[in-house]
């Protein structure tokens, strides 16, 4: 079976992704500090009984199930979680129904019957409004309460719920109760590239809403908060404010501010990354042939960069996107955590460049590569297309005679040119001297 095409072979997005993972040494260290908490003897000692309780409380539950209710058969239940009737850990339904927390099925359906016959709606006849509007609310409440409890899986779940809490509460455990708080209020503030690369300190105003009726409405002045941007910060951080939100009708919520990039005229962020288009000089690209592509460029730090690149992949038929890509290392973004002197680990710049189609519109066909004189590749496609291709650019670029001989290809494809017009002009004078000479003796 011949061997794979090199060029086949590579793929630009996959180098990318192991160029990025040559930074995971350094980035390791940082991860490693974001450690879980210690937990004290004390607490896990209390952590210990609390389970032990609980599993007693749900042994002991079990066993005074099966002497009240000799039908109670749990082994014959559906626990699937997707059938569970949804319920409130913190409500006590048996108190509602008004049975003890072992009452079989019967009593429950007895306890249920006569409260309806006294709560119903229909037997609120002959009672003042507010007396009604109070037996409809208990009602519904006894309602929801049955509905838990007569479905076995269901209360058997909101038993060990109990039996949780209980048994931390016995543990001396404290429980965080239940929480009515409304969703965060969040609010988008857009930064520039060169804010995330120096780091800034933003103050965005807010202005808090109430929740009046059926609408939030605003009545109160805008108020100031400072955040603080990190180098390098990512896209989407977001910075918590604890109940400093829009007030709901359930309280007051908390207010969170997140990150986004606002769009650059000249750059754009992908990750770490910096990324330039340069269209060339009036948008016409490189030429495929040429294979080499190199451009001093702007970077986000203000300094100029040298990007060199290929076409190599265009000029064999692989790519036909019309962008090629040229990296310059170390010139994008300060990697999250990095420090701001010494070694600042940073992002690539990345330039894509427009790369001209071939002549007459024709698209390339793929090329074979073959093996060479003393074994080398041509196309050079292993140099080009290897981790090293930086070194073998500069290699080819300055010490060896690689550039005279495009220097040469380029002046010979200049001076062919000019031949071409200079016999297109020739030929279009003595079309006019032959027009003229023909129009005097006409005339004569």
């Amino acid at each position: 079976m011949p061997p794979k095409n090199a060029v086949e072979l590579y793929d630009a997005q996959f180098a990318r992704k192991q160029q990025s993972t040559g930074l995971s040494p350094y980035i390791a260290p940082a991860q490693q500090q974001r450690t879980a908490p210690q937990i004290s003897p004390e607490v896990q000692k209390k952590l210990l009984d609390a389970l032990a309780k609980e599993a007693e409380k749900a042994r002991a539950r079990e066993e005074e199930r099966r002497k009240r209710d000799p039908t109670y058969r749990p082994d014959a239940m559906d626990l699937s979680y997707k059938q569970l009737k949804p319920f409130d850990k913190y409500i006590d339904y048996y108190e509602r129904l008004g049975v003890s927390e072992f009452a079989s099925e019967g009593e429950l359906k007895a306890a249920f019957k006569g409260l309806s016959l006294q709560l119903h709606p229909d037997k609120q006849s002959g009672k003042t409004d507010a007396e009604a509007a109070t037996a409809k609310a208990r009602y519904f409440e006894v309602v929801d309460a049955f509905t838990v409890l007569i479905d076995l899986p269901t209360r058997r779940v909101y038993d060990q719920q109990r039996d949780k809490r209980a048994a931390a509460e016995d543990a001396g455990l404290a429980d965080a109760g239940k929480c009515d708080k409304p969703p965060p209020t969040c609010v988008d503030v857009p930064v520039s590239i060169e804010q995330v690369y120096k780091g800034a300190r933003l103050h965005v105003p807010f202005a808090r809403s109430y929740f009046a009726g059926t609408k939030y409405e605003r009545v109160e002045r805008e108020e100031i908060f400072t955040l603080k941007v990190n180098r390098g910060e990512p896209e989407g951080a977001t910075y918590w404010h604890r109940s400093q939100g829009n007030v709901g009708p359930t309280g007051r919520a908390d207010l969170v501010f997140c990150l986004t990039m606002a769009p650059h005229e000249t750059f754009a962020r992908l990750g770490e990354d910096v990324w330039l288009y340069d269209k060339g000089p009036g948008g016409a690209g490189v030429p495929a042939e040429r294979l080499f592509y190199g451009a001093l460029v702007l970077s986000i730090d203000g300094k100029v960069a040298l990007a060199t690149g290929n076409t190599l992949a265009a000029a064999l038929g692989f790519d036909r996107s019309g962008l090629g890509e040229a990296v310059v290392p170390g010139r994008g973004l300060p990697l999250r955590g990095s420090p701001a002197k010494g070694a600042c680990l940073r992002g690539d710049l990345v330039v894509r460049f427009s790369v001209a189609p071939p002549p007459g519109g024709k698209v390339a066909s793929r090329r074979r590569v073959r093996a060479g004189p003393l074994g080398v590749l041509l196309p050079p496609v292993a140099l080009l297309t290897s981790p090293l291709s930086p070194l073998a650019l500069d290699v080819l670029l300055c010490r060896t005679a690689l550039p005279a001989i495009l220097r040469h290809e380029a002046r010979a494809a200049a001076e062919r040119t000019f031949r071409r017009a200079a016999r297109t002009l020739r030929r279009g004078a003595f079309d006019a001297a032959g027009e003229v000479a023909a129009g005097e003796e006409a005339a004569a």
